[in-house]
């Protein structure tokens, strides 16, 4: 027998704290001096938080704080991961461009696809991003992209699709998804595209590659199309 007892509040930074959560489980009776005495057992639990999409904040391992967006049904981080430790806290591998010794808070990092997953190969695994978020899937985006589409597009193929979501999505765009144009790192260990375009891993593989979607500083529309996995591309997590 259990009873979960919990109590919500609202924090400065718009999360909602699940806090002192405490399990109660019986354990026995006792006939002691004449009366009965039940046994219980208490475990206290550790807090733990909700976000509210939009207005809330999540944090990665290593402290960095994103703001989050809400577009349609999916919660977005609004900048890109700029982590450089895994959700177990140990070291990955975090490319800054042009292997300048920061990426800045906006830019993020650029990660091979495998260092991205966390060795995972499963679409939707949460990767590299914080508790309760994960890599979006080659479907997620889909759904992400087509939502901002004024005219006919199939999202799920291949090439330059779904005009305006490119203009909407980067930033200053209408979405508040605020893509900067971060470039990539090729796999010769050159960077290049800096303030052209942006490469978004997705988890999907398709292969021996993984599909990205990709936007450009000349086009309103968004490229879907797949990429060898150890080109360092930008990450952008979506809540689970």
């Amino acid at each position: 027998m259990s009873w979960l007892m919990n109590k919500m509040i609202n924090d400065k930074a718009g999360r909602i704290s699940l806090c002192r959560v405490v399990v109660v489980r019986f354990v026995g009776i006792l006939f002691v001096a004449g009366a009965l005495w039940f046994v219980i057992k208490t475990v206290q639990r550790a807090p733990f938080v909700f976000v509210v999409c939009g207005i809330g904040t999540i944090q990665d391992v290593d402290g960095n704080i994103y703001d989050t967006v809400r577009i349609g049904d999916q919660c977005w981080m609004k900048t890109n991961l700029n982590v450089t430790k895994d959700p177990s806290g140990a070291a990955i591998k975090r490319y800054c461009y042009d292997d300048a010794t920061g990426c800045g808070s906006n830019y993020g990092g650029l990660y091979t696809w495998s260092t991205a997953m966390n060795g995972s190969t499963a679409a939707g695994a949460q990767g590299i991003c914080p508790a309760g978020w994960h890599l979006p899937t080659d479907a997620e985006f889909k759904t992400l992209v087509e939502g901002q589409a004024t005219v006919g597009c199939e999202g799920s193929r291949g090439g330059w699709e779904c005009s305006p979501a490119g203009t909407n999505l980067k930033s200053s765009g209408s979405l508040g998804f605020e893509a900067l144009l971060a470039g990539y790192r090729n796999t010769s260990g050159s960077f290049d595209f800096r303030g052209t375009f942006v490469y978004f891993w997705s988890s999907s593989v398709s292969g021996s590659d993984a599909w990205f979607r990709l936007l450009s500083s000349g086009s309103a529309t968004v490229n879907r199309n797949t990429f060898n996995q150890a080109h360092g591309f930008s990450v952008r997590c979506l809540k689970d």
